[in-house]
């Protein structure tokens, strides 16, 4: 199997410890009760359409990654190519899939697997999401710096829609946060409304939130699944 492994030069210890540092604070600055989150259908006011500047799957594909990279500081910050210092990126393939391991150290933060009607990204050092995030309008503190042009504010709901507006077979689109006492899900869906006196009936989004308890070996990881037809070419 093709392997490819990318060290950038200058690595060190302490540089990997201060990336990590930074990973567990912006964590705890992420974090909040999960009791407040609980299973539901919570109905969104985004009709599901395509639009305009959002031609095809890779516009999509480049707000769910561009969430990622920001999210973890993936990024080589002066050079704004390929991982940071602290970052090591392993990429292999086989079976028809491309995987691309992001670690620093011994410490796994993110893993890409690309296939060809599939993309799954998983990342650690990332807390639940709370579900007042798919509300229209939400700002996510986080990317308000000149350098995160992602996060989690109103275009991960944009790419969502793309996604379920896209032709084809019907996408399967689900986000799954592993927390040490239980595991949350949520699902994106269409849903049809009726039409209503003068509103004509109109596709939206729904997200079906589901809480799990039980013990998870790990805590405060996401996993981003997208399946979509031909979302591997984009």
């Amino acid at each position: 199997q093709p392997f490819v492994m990318l060290t950038p030069p200058g690595w060190t210890k302490l540089m990997a410890s201060a990336y990590l540092a930074r990973r567990e604070q912006a964590l705890k600055e992420s974090s909040f009760s999960l009791n407040e989150i609980w299973a539901e259908k919570r109905l969104t006011n985004l009709t599901i359409s395509k639009r305009s500047g959002w031609d095809g799957l890779y516009p999509p594909l480049r707000e769910f990654m561009q969430n990622t990279i920001d999210h973890l500081e993936l990024l080589n910050p002066e050079t704004g190519l390929g991982p940071r210092p602290a970052v090591k990126l392993d990429v292999r393939s086989g079976g028809g899939a491309v995987t691309y391991d992001f670690s620093c150290g011994v410490t796994n933060v993110c893993s890409i697997v690309v296939e060809p009607d599939s993309l799954t990204i998983e990342q650690a050092f990332t807390h639940p999401l709370h579900p007042g995030a798919l509300d229209s309008g939400v700002v996510d503190k986080s990317k308000q710096n000149a350098t995160a042009a992602g996060g989690f504010g109103d275009g991960f709901k944009s790419a969502i829609v793309v996604l379920l507006a896209h032709d084809g077979p019907t996408p399967t689109l689900r986000w799954t946060f592993e927390a040490a006492d239980r595991t949350i899900t949520w699902d994106f869906l269409r849903r049809t409304q009726p039409a209503v006196g003068t509103l004509s009936a109109a596709d939206v989004l729904v997200v079906n939130i589901d809480v799990r308890p039980g013990h998870n070996a790990r805590s405060n990881v996401m996993r981003q699944e997208y399946h979509v037809k031909g979302i591997g070419d984009a």
